[in-house]
């Protein structure tokens, strides 16, 4: 955390060899992250891809330029980055980004690519993972292909409690072709999931492969 790899402004929150972990994205009942991320706008400055470009090549992370209310965050070894709002803290637990709002009522965990989900052992160490902060937690919505920023995945969303509170979660992952990428979760109480929605959308669709 605080080292410096691709520039000034982006730094790094886990170094490693072997992919693993968890982290961020779905909504049930809510907009999408894939729903909602238009695909990267070309810059006006370069020249578009040569029509011979393969399905493995990356996309540019969204354009518009640098938005100084956030901090990008890399992860080199999953070769992935994410943009974070500086008001917001963020702390590395091992391989994982622990996001969570300033009033702490909204909590995004994000690291490298996991195939958690795919089928139902994954899903059941998914549930798991989300006991350790939730009760009577349950997937209510099919898992669906997701896609966003040069990384491709799939999404599913559930319910669950907190202290009496009805609670949202979400989850993702998105790779890109060779297979490293992002895997998250994001959970909150309905009320807050659905106030901070804007602004987790945001984080969330910011998502994306790290251009060499």
């Amino acid at each position: 955390m605080g080292s410096t790899n691709r520039s000034d402004t982006t730094r790094s929150w886990g170094t490693r060899v072997a992919i693993a972990a968890l982290a961020v994205g779905l909504t049930t009942g809510c907009k999408k992250p894939s729903d909602t991320t238009a695909a990267p706008a070309p810059s006006a400055q370069k020249s578009p891809p040569p029509a011979a470009a393969t399905p493995a090549a990356k996309a540019p992370p969204p354009a518009g330029g640098p938005d100084p209310s956030m901090e990008r965050f890399s992860d080199q070894g999953a070769d992935n980055q994410v943009d974070v709002p500086k008001d917001w803290t963020h702390n590395p637990v091992g391989d994982s980004l622990l996001i969570q709002s300033p009033d702490k009522q909204v909590f995004i965990e994000l690291s490298a690519s996991l195939a958690m989900g795919k089928d139902k052992a994954d899903e059941k160490k998914l549930l798991a993972r989300l006991s350790k902060s939730l009760q009577n937690v349950k997937r209510v919505s099919p898992i669906s292909k997701a896609a966003q920023n040069g990384l491709s995945g799939w999404k599913f969303a559930g319910t669950g409690t907190k202290g009496g509170k009805p609670y949202d979660w979400e989850s993702f992952a998105l790779e890109d072709p060779a297979g490293k990428g992002a895997f998250g979760l994001v959970y909150a109480s309905t009320a807050d999931l659905a106030s901070h929605r804007g602004i987790i959308d945001k984080i969330l669709g910011s998502i994306s492969a790290i251009t060499h």
